[in-house]
């Protein structure tokens, strides 16, 4: 499991970089450009020689099958690092949306797959539109008030014990 997440976290950090060497809009267009183009080319790799064959036998080469995660995180970094300098483009206009969504993104995460068990154990339905949006909002609420709860007051309370360490450190 480390590999994938240093190789992701490795990623996120070239994408970081990209967007402080070239964060002009022509360079984002097609690092944006580029992404996108690699995550369509993921994805029909996935429709197209994964899927059909889960539960059907053998896997495909685990060169198909086991860097189709790593083609993801490719086509990702190359967005994200593609939207930060359009967002910067582009002004706040749009940017606070993405700032709530980046502050959400690990409540999402984490309630993702818990939602539709909860609309289900309330007895909504459990296939098409109405789950699909019902399942969205739960997580979204739930990611918001995780954040809002704990992530927010946790953060602020470390770096306030952050920054009593650094000043009780500088009068030693």
């Amino acid at each position: 499991h480390t590999p994938g997440l240093l190789v992701e976290f490795l990623l996120g950090s070239a994408a970081y970089r990209a967007a402080q060497m070239y964060p002009g809009q022509a360079s984002a267009w097609w690092r944006l450009c580029f992404g996108l183009g690699g995550l369509l080319l993921v994805g029909l790799a996935y429709a197209l020689l994964i899927a059909p064959r889960v539960g059907q036998g053998p896997s495909p080469s685990l060169w198909i099958s086991g860097n189709i995660g790593l083609g993801a995180a490719v086509g990702y970094a190359a967005v994200v690092s593609a939207l930060v300098c359009l967002i910067r483009s582009v002004g706040a206009a749009i940017g606070w949306w993405f700032l709530l969504m980046g502050q959400l993104s690990y409540g999402v995460y984490l309630f993702h797959n818990a939602s539709p068990k909860l609309l289900a154990m309330a007895g909504t339905p459990a296939t098409g539109w109405l789950a699909l949006v019902s399942a969205l909002v739960l997580t979204l609420v739930m990611a918001w008030g995780a954040h809002h709860l704990i992530e927010h007051p946790l953060r602020r309370y470390g770096r306030a014990l952050s920054q009593r360490w650094r000043t009780r450190n500088a009068s030693i």
